[in-house]
């Protein structure tokens, strides 16, 4: 059984009584004390260091930019990304989190080799 947000609060009090922290905000401790800013942080950072298979560099903000990545490199709409990671200026995810990949960069070389012996082929007439 699930409780809502109202009851779950209601529990809290009841469980901490006098000791029980009101405040506005969403994510609590039993207690109702918020979390400190990097808790999530640095759980997520023990969560990586536990996984042998996961890199030490591996953090939520580098999760952010895969992510917005990922949607461009699948086409998404730049408007759509820009609102998904709710940055008020376009140029901040597309300037900033959008990584290039190997794949595309590799497409990139192809199509400009490409471009460049059309252009030759074309410049050299066939007697």
């Amino acid at each position: 059984m699930s409780l809502s947000r109202e009851q779950h609060t209601l529990y809290s009090i009841d469980s901490n009584g006098k000791d029980y922290h009101e405040s506005d905000y969403i994510f609590t401790w039993e207690d109702g004390r918020p979390y400190t800013p990097d808790y999530y942080t640095k759980s997520f950072k023990k969560i990586v260091r536990g996984n042998a298979s996961l890199d030490d560099s591996l953090t939520l903000h580098s999760l952010r930019a895969s992510c917005v990545s990922i949607m461009a490199h699948n086409g998404e709409d730049p408007k759509n990304i820009q609102a998904y990671g709710g940055w008020s200026n376009i140029k901040t995810p597309m300037e900033i989190y959008v990584r290039t990949n190997r794949e595309e960069m590799a497409a990139v070389t192809k199509r400009m080799g490409d471009c460049i012996i059309k252009s030759r082929n074309a410049s050299v007439k066939v007697s």
